[in-house]
Order: structure tokens, then C-alpha cells, then sequence
């Protein structure tokens, strides 16, 4: 008795299903059409190294061929194409090196300072890359060659210098510049002192003499020349510096006298306390010093005892008055008070000269004020301040220099106590941190003989004359001597020459900055260095404007720009070569009128270069945009005013983002940007303050950027939860469904590589663990293939142009020091056979509640090359080992052997005693013998 379902078979005569393994071994895939299920029983079960090809038959996947084989240093990271000046360039990243490659050549572009995968953005003909490293890099074209450059440029660390701000030099006769400029640090003639004139723009002649072998600096913002206008001979503090006005520059005159007058102004020099070395004891006493909180000291006695502190000393106040000054005058400013009024009083207020106390004692009669005082002996109230001593008061001893600028100098102050009542006491300024003072004040000494400050003159050649013997001129002009230094008899008058009497007018003043310029392809310039200050007309040939040359190969010009007189935007003057690490000096005597009002200087970090620690780089939106962990920057791009947009990246351009950026991808729609755990949007733009970054999908993330590939707007996305999902303005697709154990079994989320690849006939999605395996999803039939498993081994993956004339495109991989491609001509791997096979089932021939099949014969159709393919059956099991069914025959037997396409048939009797006689489903492995290197290829199969 034959079983109903005895003549039930199964035919597959194409393959469009592919591998489903996220199912129940026995049941089938389907589809529902127009309410029935439609089952396909040619879908894949499980197997290796075979693909659906474009005909829907099952053939060995295509081999991988050697395409380089030179040789590369490191662990291979990813690779990049790029077509720059219509020339096709290719590029492979590694561990250690990032390399331009074709075939027979690997030149290295540049030696990674970091181990992290480098990353590539094209913009025109300038390729970017990032890796984390300090020091971004670019590929540009130069001189007909491309050569590595820093991606932007450093920007200037210090403000250009003046580097001799005299007029006139009256130990070596020599004239530069002439202006004033804060913190500038003037310097004594080596054998004698120096003279400096500098015009105010009081439109005044201000002269200052330093003495030899001393410097002085000038005060960080300009003096007010206008207080002493019109005074002859009135000095102005300004820093270390003391000027004297001489006056307008005047005219000669017949018969008339013009004045000099012997220096004899003052310099002050303050230092305070609160850097100070604070010693207490010497002299015996009732209550000692101690710390008064943080900001003075003080001394507490309990009633009713009464006396004098012991002593306080306050010294190494690290004074530096030149040598060869005259010390004039000392005052000691003292902020004190008490809790307690007519309680304590001063004992002594001395100087200290090598430590030990000299001269007068300047302590004052009288009860030091009442102030607030808490109950932890700390002043609430700030103390009042008393003065002792005077710019001409020596304190009845004489000073030196030397005395002065000695650790030994200070102030010894001892203080008595009268009240029976407890008493707190203390110098202090309470909320502010200078409770003593010292000043000292000095001036010409014997070294400045011969320093006078004078009247000056505009001659009839444009240069000016001072008095340098005051007196009566001659009736009628001299011949004026035209030499720096030189001098001209004049009645009695001895005119001595300045120099040229040239302005460049500054009623406000200029600010001077440089940067740094490449004049390669991208013709960029560096955020602006710090601005230095020019608060007074320039008098003489111009202003001679130093710096220093930048280090990176890329600039190859130093430009210098200022603003117009009074203006704020830096304007581009001129420039000079630069010269690595070394000085330029440029001499600037342009007017407002030649600045270039097209340039402006960028400042503020404007051209600053790409954050570090930059990673993943995409363009977008005419920007540039970079991941530094979990934060996203963008570059200036349109908003650059000078410089290129790609290469400016102003820190303040920066969004946020709650967990690690792993991937950027651009679309019509807007940036996306997916980090470790979601996805979200950046919109708006293309102006800076017009972006905005909107939340797109929570919990759909990604730990490696490799795990990201995109194709138009379409987005492929291997997450975090391994899921592998396809992502567009329409929607989302989770295409890795069909095989998502396998996925999760086989590809760590942390470590895959994506590739979409198409070239001719040959496409798909790949997959790759970076290592072993790999998996293709068609993306035409949208189904699966099974593992591949490459015989060399598996690297990063990627979908690139080896050539651009004809176009070759190629699935590449590098491994072992070898870059190959995937090869559909080819079914070798580096010449090496590989095994494959094909799972197909499990196919149902008896469903629930029918009588099961008695299978007769498996037939196979295939082509007509390599060795026979051998099939193998696992019947009414979801899993176990298969059975062969040995050797095969022609199919139908009465035809002769075909030449072109094999037809088989395997007769399920063979070894009949493994196999059960009743069948309900079984699985049918067919096998490509692992010594072919032919396209074996399978068209159809049937179970009878």
C-alpha cells in the first residue's frame, strides 16, 4: 500500500529566497498574496561560500585576486577613494601609517602619531583626514605634486614686537621706531645711559632716560598724556618709566631761546606684602603676630594683661631699581585697625636694610582706628590706611640700589597694647590682600650726568633738532646737520640731530597682529595672534614690526595686518617669507589710506585649527563637521571672512551630545548623526546660529563608525543591539531580520565593517567581522547569501574605484599585508581553492496531519564544469549529520549526456538502510568540490 502522499514532490527551479535562519527548522518563509500564503521552499537552511547570482541560481561566490602586494606596515583600518585633479587616487589606513596605493606601488603618505583608525572626507581637490591626533592632516596639490600639509593652521602664540621703540639712541646715534606700547621693556646704553623720545598724541614730545645697564618697562595701558599737557618739564608715571613733556614739537626762530632742563623726576616703584616674606619674633613681647585669615596679620590678648607684640618683619619684596639711580624717598602704607578703640597704639615703624632695622623710627602718636573683628579672630572690616615716610624721606639713613632690590629689605613694625580688656588687633585690608606697601622712589644719579630733557624743533629738512646746549639762537638759520646724532652751532645754541621728522598720524592709535598663510590650494591664514598696541603717532622711517616664523612646512608667508587709526577690524598690511622658527621684521610705514580693506584679520579663534581628538569628518551644508567624543564641531565655512571655511573652526561652533559620536552621515534631510545609543538629526543652516540638532531615534545606536555605511539617503546601520537595520526618509527596515541569530552569533557590535557595493551585475550589502567571515545581502532579490569564509583571511572591507577610465570598481579588503578585490572572474582565493555548499530546507513534503512521502530520487541541475557536485540529505531531523546518497546518473537516462548543463539524479535508495523510507521534511546539502576553482553553479533542484 503506497501512502497518500507518496507522489507529492517539491521543484525549485529558481533561487530568490536565499538563507533565512531566524525560523523554525520545518517551516517555510512565505509571503501572503492577495489572502493566500505563498511558501518558498528554495530558501536556504545554512551553508558556505555559495551566492544567489543574478540569474537566481546558486553559485560559488566570487573569489578575492591580489591587486597589491608591495607590502604595508601596521594593522590595516579602512580605505578611501578620491578623484583629485581628475586623477584617481586610492588610500589605505592603518595602524601606523596612511598610504596612497595602486597597483605595484604603497607610498606612505605620512606615520600616524596615533594607533586609532584614521577617517577621510573629500571637499574639492583636497582630501582631509582625521584619527584623534593632534595634528589633522590634508592632501593637496603643490607645484604639479600633492603633499601632506596640516588640516589648518596654528595660530601665532605671542604678540608682534617693536623691537626698539627709540628715536633717538644717545649712546649709539641710531633711529628706528617711535611709539608707545604697553609692557615694552626699555634698556640702559652699555656704556651709559640711554635717551627716548616718543610723540604723544597730545601731539607733544615726551623724553625718558634709563640708566646704563638698567631696564625698565612701560605700564600695561597708556598714561594720560593729556594731564600734564602744555606743562614743560611735567613728568608722567607709567609703569617703570618716567616721561617728561617737552613741549610741541615747535619751529626755529630767529633770535630766540629755547630751553633744556636737567632730569630730576622721580620713578616710583611699588611692591606690596602680599608677596612678601613674613618673619614675627626678634624683640620680646607680650602677644605674638599671627595670621589674620588670609589677608593680613593680627595678634589677640586676653584680659587684663597689657604690653608690646613681639616684632613683625615684612621683607623680600623683590624690588629692581636700576643701578646707578639715586634713591630719593621710601613710604610704608599700612592698613591696620583694632576691635577696640583707644587700645593699641604704634611702638616702632622702621626699615629693615639686610634684615636688620635702621634709621628712624616713623611710628605716630595716637590710637589705631576702631574696625569690625569676628569671634574667630578674623577682620570683617577692611583697615584703615596711615602712610609713613615720603617721596624725599630717607628715614635718616642713606639707600642704594642695591640696598633695595636686597631680600633683606622691609619693614620692622612692633605695636603696644594698653587695654585690660581682650583685645583683637591687626593689619589688614580685610576683603583685599595688600595690607602693607612699600614705595620707593628714585631718580638721576651720577650715571644719567648729562641727561637733559629739551625743547625740539622741525628743521627746514624734515628732521628734528633738540636742544642739547640751551641758549639764544643766531639771527639768521644754520645749515643743519642731517646725521643722527650729529650737532649744529646755533647762536648759542647746540642743536642735536633726532632724525626724520616723518609722521605716520595716530590720533587713537593702531593695533598690529599676523598670522600665518599657506598660499597652496586651500590659500588659508591662521586665527590672528595676540594684538599688540601702538598708542602714539609713529615718528620716523615707520615701525619696524617683529615675529616669528611658523614651523609648519605649509605657510609659506607671514602676513601682518592692523587696524586704521582709532578702527577695530585688523587690516591686511603686507607680508614677508616665513621662515621656519625664526624672527622677520617688516618695516611698516603704510598709511591708513594702503591697508587693504578687503582682508580683514580673522580673530577671536575664528581660523583656529580642527579641535583635537577630532574623528569622524563629514561635509555638510558647505561646512566641515568633526566628532571629539560625544561632542560635535562644525567649521566656519561660509562664515570664514578670510582663509579657508574647511580648515577655521571657531570652538564656539559645537554641539553636544549625551553619549560617544560614532557615525556622520549627510543627506538631503539634514546631518545624521548616531552615537552608542541614538540617532539623532542636525538641521536648519546653512548659518552658523540657524543649525539645531533635533532627536530622531532613541535607543538606535552604534559602538563602531565602521558599523555604519550609506548609500543617497539611505543609511545601513549594524547597532548596538546587533540588529542590522536600513534607515530612509521613508522609513526604517530591519533587513538583517531574516538572519539575525546568525548576525548576533557571528558579528560583534563593536567590531564590523559595512560595504555597499555595486559594479556591473555584482552588488550587495556586505557585512565582515574583520577577520573570518563575511555575509552578503542581495540587494535586488533582498535576500541573504550564506557565510563566506575567504582561505586569506579577512581585513577591513570597502566598495571603491581602483580606476576612473574605464571605471573599475571593486569590493577590496587588505590582510596579511596584501590588498585584494573581490573578483567575480575569479573563484580562487590568492589562488587558492575553497569549499562551499548550499543548506537548502527544510522542504516540507507532507504537512501536518498528511501521510508522509516516500522520495524516490533528489535531481540536480548544474552547469557543465569543474568536478561532479555531490548531494547529501538530513531527512525528518532539524539538525544532525547528513547522508550522502553517493554517486549520481544522467538524468533522464534514455538522453545522451548533455556538454553544456549537467542533469542528475540521485536515487534515495542508495545506502538505503541510513535513511527512513517514509519522509514528512528533510534538508538537501549539495556540494561544490572544495578543488574547484570554476564557477560551480546550481539551476535547480527537485525532491520526487
Amino acid at each position: 500500500m503506497i501512502p497518500a502522499g507518496a507522489q507529492k514532490g517539491r521543484h525549485i527551479t529558481r533561487w530568490t529566497t536565499g538563507l533565512v535562519t531566524n525560523r523554525a527548522a520545518t517551516s517555510m518563509p512565505f509571503r501572503r498574496s492577495y489572502g493566500a500564503l505563498i511558501q518558498y521552499y528554495d530558501a536556504l537552511f545554512g551553508g558556505l561560500n555559495i551566492e544567489i547570482s543574478p540569474e537566481n541560481t546558486l553559485v560559488r561566490r566570487p573569489g578575492w585576486t591580489v591587486i597589491n602586494s608591495v607590502g604595508y606596515s601596521g594593522t590595516p583600518q579602512g580605505f578611501y577613494a578620491a578623484i583629485l585633479n581628475g586623477t584617481q587616487f586610492n588610500f589605505l589606513a592603518t595602524s601606523t601609517n596612511v598610504y596612497q596605493f595602486a597597483t605595484g606601488v604603497m607610498n606612505s603618505l605620512y606615520t600616524k602619531g596615533v594607533t586609532s583608525q584614521t577617517f577621510f572626507q573629500q571637499v574639492g581637490n583636497v582630501l582631509y583626514f582625521s584619527d584623534g591626533n593632534a595634528n589633522l592632516k590634508a592632501w593637496t596639490e603643490t607645484n604639479g605634486g600633492f603633499t601632506i600639509q596640516n588640516n589648518g593652521i596654528t595660530t601665532p602664540l605671542n604678540a608682534p614686537s617693536i623691537s626698539n621703540l627709540n628715536l633717538y639712541d644717545f649712546a649709539g646715534g641710531s633711529q628706528t621706531t617711535h611709539a608707545w606700547v604697553a609692557n615694552y621693556t626699555y634698556v640702559g646704553g652699555a656704556s651709559g645711559p640711554n635717551q627716548y623720545y616718543l610723540l604723544a598724541p597730545t601731539g607733544e614730545i615726551f623724553w625718558s632716560v634709563v640708566p646704563q645697564g638698567a631696564t625698565l618697562n612701560s605700564g600695561a595701558t597708556a598714561p594720560n598724556w593729556a594731564s600734564v599737557f602744555g606743562l614743560f618739564g611735567g613728568t608722567i608715571v607709567d609703569g617703570q618709566m618716567v616721561w617728561v613733556n617737552c613741549g610741541v614739537i615747535g619751529t626755529w626762530a630767529g633770535s630766540t631761546p629755547f630751553a633744556n632742563a636737567a632730569y630730576v623726576a622721580n620713578h616710583p616703584q611699588s611692591q606690596v606684602s602680599a608677596a612678601a616674606t613674613i618673619t614675627t619674633g626678634g624683640s620680646s613681647g607680650n602677644f605674638n603676630w599671627q595670621a589674620a585669615g588670609t589677608t593680613g596679620f593680627g595678634f589677640t590678648h586676653a584680659a587684663p594683661s597689657t604690653g608690646n607684640t613681639n616684632t613683625l618683619n615684612i621683607e623680600g619684596l623683590s624690588f629692581n631699581i636700576p643701578t646707578g639711580a639715586v634713591i630719593k624717598g621710601i613710604t610704608v602704607q599700612v592698613y591696620r585697625g583694632a576691635n577696640r578703640a583707644n587700645a593699641v597704639s604704634d611702638v616702632t615703624v622702621k626699615l629693615l636694610k639686610a634684615g636688620t632695622a635702621v634709621g628712624n623710627n616713623k611710628a605716630v602718636g595716637g590710637f589705631w582706628p576702631q574696625i569690625l573683628w569676628n569671634a574667630y579672630n578674623i577682620p570683617t572690616g577692611n583697615g584703615v590706611p596711615i602712610s609713613y615716610g615720603g617721596s624725599t624721606d630717607l628715614w635718616g639713613t642713606t639707600w642704594t640700589p642695591a640696598d633695595i632690590n636686597n631680600a633683606g629689605f622691609g619693614v620692622e613694625i612692633i605695636a603696644n597694647q594698653a587695654s585690660t580688656r581682650t583685645t583683637s588687633a591687626g593689619i589688614t585690608f580685610g576683603s583685599i590682600t595688600q595690607p602693607v606697601i612699600v614705595t620707593v622712589y628714585y631718580g638721576a644719579g651720577t650715571s644719567l650726568a648729562g641727561s637733559v630733557y629739551a625743547a625740539v624743533i622741525l628743521d627746514s629738512n624734515g628732521n628734528l633738532q633738540r636742544v642739547k646746549v640751551a641758549g639764544t639762537s643766531a639771527g639768521s638759520a644754520p645749515t643743519w646737520s642731517t646725521t643722527i646724532g650729529g650737532t649744529t652751532t646755533d647762536g648759542g645754541i647746540t642743536w642735536d640731530c633726532l632724525g626724520t621728522g616723518n609722521q605716520l598720524p595716530a590720533l587713537f592709535g593702531w593695533n598690529y597682529a599676523y598670522g600665518y598663510h599657506s598660499s597652496g590650494a586651500t590659500n588659508h591664514i591662521s586665527t590672528m595672534s595676540p594684538q599688540l598696541t601702538v598708542s602714539a603717532p609713529i615718528v620716523g622711517t615707520g615701525v619696524q614690526i617683529s615675529g616669528v616664523g611658523s614651523s609648519d612646512t605649509q605657510v609659506d608667508r607671514d602676513d601682518l595686518y592692523r587696524t586704521a587709526d582709532g578702527g577695530s577690524l585688523l587690516l591686511f598690511n603686507q607680508s614677508t617669507t616665513n621662515i621656519a622658527n625664526t624672527g622677520w621684521t617688516i618695516n611698516d610705514s603704510t598709511a591708513d589710506g594702503g591697508l587693504n580693506f578687503l582682508l580683514i584679520g580673522p580673530v577671536a579663534h575664528a581660523n583656529d585649527p580642527p579641535p583635537v581628538g577630532g574623528t569622524f569628518i563629514a561635509y555638510y551644508q558647505g561646512r566641515m563637521w568633526m566628532a571629539v567624543g560625544n561632542l560635535l564641531y562644525f567649521s566656519a565655512g561660509p562664515d570664514c571672512i578670510n582663509g579657508d571655511g574647511n580648515q577655521a573652526w571657531p570652538p564656539a561652533n559645537v554641539f553636544p551630545f549625551s553619549n560617544p559620536i560614532t557615525s556622520l552621515n549627510p543627506t538631503t534631510q539634514g546631518l545624521v548623526v548616531i552615537d552608542n545609543k541614538n540617532m539623532s538629526v542636525v538641521l536648519g543652516g546653512p548659518q552658523t546660529l540657524t543649525f539645531w540638532v533635533k532627536p530622531l531615534l532613541p535607543n538606535f545606536g552604534a559602538l563602531s563608525p565602521n558599523g555604519v555605511t550609506q548609500e543617497g539617503d539611505e543609511i545601513v546601520m549594524y547597532s548596538t543591539q546587533q540588529q542590522l537595520w536600513a534607515f530612509s526618509p521613508t522609513g526604517k527596515n530591519e533587513i538583517g531580520f531574516n538572519i539575525a541569530d546568525e548576525l548576533q552569533a557571528t558579528f560583534p557590535a563593536a567590531s564590523p565593517y559595512l560595504a555597499i557595493h555595486r559594479s556591473g551585475q555584482d552588488q550587495g550589502l556586505f557585512i565582515c567581522d574583520g577577520s573570518t567571515n563575511s555575509q552578503r545581502f542581495n540587494m535586488t532579490s533582498e535576500a541573504w547569501d550564506v557565510l563566506a569564509t575567504p582561505t586569506i583571511g579577512l581585513g577591513p572591507i570597502a566598495s571603491i574605484d581602483l580606476a576612473t577610465s574605464p571605471t573599475v570598481r571593486a569590493l577590496v579588503t587588505a590582510v596579511g599585508g596584501v590588498i585584494y578585490k573581490r573578483d567575480p572572474t575569479s573563484y580562487s582565493d590568492g589562488g587558492s581553492p575553497y569549499s562551499a555548499f548550499g543548506i537548502v530546507g527544510s522542504v516540507v513534503l507532507s504537512e501536518s496531519g498528511e501521510d508522509p512521502a516516500v522520495v524516490d530520487s533528489i535531481f540536480v541541475t548544474s552547469n557543465a564544469v569543474g568536478n561532479a557536485l555531490s548531494v547529501a540529505v538530513l531527512p525528518n531531523e532539524t539538525s544532525g549529520a547528513f547522508t550522502s546518497l553517493g554517486s549520481s546518473v544522467n538524468e533522464p537516462p534514455q538522453l545522451p549526456a548533455s556538454s553544456t548543463i549537467n542533469m542528475q539524479r540521485w536515487d534515495w535508495k542508495n545506502n538505503q538502510s541510513a535513511k527512513p523510507q517514509f519522509v514528512k521534511h528533510l534538508q538537501v546539502k549539495i556540494t561544490m568540490p572544495a578543488t574547484d576553482t570554476v564557477k560551480n553553479e546550481v539551476y535547480t533542484l527537485s525532491v520526487k
